[in-house]
This record gives C-alpha cells, structure tokens and sequence, in this order.
C-alpha cells in the first residue's frame, strides 16, 4: 500500500527494507513518503506471486486502494496496457538474510508463500499474514506448518497472524494448538458484510 509498516520498520529498526507494491500511484505515493522521512527504502512496483508472470487488477475501490485484488492473466493477454508484472520472492537477489516478510495481498497470501519456499527455508524469517477467512488461515498454516512454522498470535480487525519458525521459538506443542483455536475462535467474531 502506501509503505506505513515499510517506514515504521525503517524508522525504528533500521532495517533494510524492501516493499513491493503492484499499483504504480501507491509506489509514487510510498516513494514520496520515503522521501519526507527521509528513509531508504527499496520499492519495488511489482506483484508478488508464486511464479513471474503477469496481472490485473480484478477490483478497484478508488475509496479503498489497499483493497485491490490481482487476477494472473495468461502472457497472451491482448490488453496489454494495464498489465502488472509479477515475481516470486524465490526470484529476488537478496543481498543479506530475510528477517520478516508482512504478506497483506488480499487473498493470494498462499501463492505470495509458494513462490517464497525456498527463502522460508533458508532464512526462516519471522511471518505476518492476513488471512480473510477461517479457510485461508487453515491453509497457510498447514503450508507453514509443513515447513516448521508455529502460529503464535493474531493482530488486526481483518486477522494479520504473526509465525515464527519453530527454532526461533520456544513453548511445547499443545501450547500451539491452544493458540490455534483462538486464532480460528477470532473468525466467528469477525461479521460479513
């Protein structure tokens, strides 16, 4: 969106951050911010996915533009304007260790996870996740899961969850059951719309 959790984490941290950002006016919004603050930050207006390729935005709401959502589109699309481009995290040269990856892509957080296997792997960096729905949560969290990852808390009116690799951790296995069920009781607070 328009970088606040960029240059919090800039700011504060001082970490080398890196934002990718599929909509051209809120990378030139991010980019005017980071200048204000004076903060370095690698913008990036792209899409993130689990493969390179291409997109669109299949909703806009000019009131809402951290809402827009991305429909992959086949390389031979004919409308080739309005076109986004797309990598996979797996893709990126990254010049040092990831520590934390906020993944907010309105629904295609698991192919933004999938194009990310081999950095989780190797850098095992601590994750924050929007999930929408119960279903969405269950799914991240079994990928996750498989590669080591605990669920350790919920943040945020649409549910953003905080997993941290199980080595960078330490509490015993039902302890992480117990916080799953909360994770999941949050859902049935949340009302639709």
């Amino acid at each position: 969106n328009i970088g606040n959790h960029a240059l919090y984490l800039s700011n504060v941290s001082g970490a080398t951050v890196h934002a990718f950002e599929p909509n051209v006016h809120l990378c030139n919004a991010m980019e005017a911010s980071v200048g204000w603050n004076k903060r370095h930050i690698d913008i990036h207006c792209v899409g993130v996915a689990a493969t390179s390729g291409v997109a669109k935005f299949s909703n806009t709401d000019p009131t809402n533009l951290g809402a827009q959502s991305l429909a992959i589109e086949s390389i031979n699309s004919s409308e080739s304007d309005d076109l986004i481009t797309l990598m996979a995290l797996d893709e990126f040269e990254w010049d040092k260790p990831v520590k934390l990856i906020k993944i907010d892509v309105e629904g295609m957080e698991r192919l933004v996870l999938a194009g990310a296997s081999r950095l989780l792997d190797r850098d095992r960096p601590t994750l924050y996740i929007e999930c929408q729905t119960k279903e969405d949560f269950c799914l991240i969290n079994d990928f996750l899961n498989a590669r080591g990852y605990i669920y350790c808390k919920t943040f945020n009116a649409t549910p953003t969850h905080a997993f941290i690799h199980h080595e960078s951790i330490c509490y015993p296995r039902d302890v992480s059951d117990f916080l799953i069920e909360k994770a999941l009781a949050h859902y049935s607070r949340i009302i639709e719309v």
